[in-house]
């Protein structure tokens, strides 16, 4: 097996809606995806972001580029399961990993 039959592999157990993955519904669109919290926690040690006097919700997507129309950008307005979220970071090709975050009226 060579490593992008490996890959694909990984892929399909990653977003299989049996092991990790979920349907959810991003702008009206339902995908099987991975939405995760945890992860970015741990990178910032635990701490809440916060922006001008305003905390943010920060939350992990990740998503198979080949079932969005296309690639979101920085900033950009996303709606997850009814949520409305502002794009803040995107990295990986095939899998996307897409920062997600929101104000939260918590303190």
């Amino acid at each position: 097996m060579g490593f992008k039959d490996q890959i694909a592999a990984d892929m399909a157990v990653f977003f299989n809606a049996d092991e990790f993955a979920d349907w959810h519904d991003i702008d009206g669109k339902r995908l099987l995806c991975v939405v995760d919290d945890q992860v970015i926690r741990e990178r910032d040690g635990g701490q809440r972001s916060q922006i001008d006097g305003l905390y943010l919700d920060e939350i992990i997507l990740f998503v198979k580029q080949t079932d969005l129309q296309k690639v979101p950008v920085r900033g950009q307005r996303l709606k997850l399961d009814g949520k409305l979220y502002f794009v803040s970071k995107v990295s990986g090709t095939d899998m996307l990993e897409i920062v997600l975050a929101t104000n939260n009226d918590r303190s």
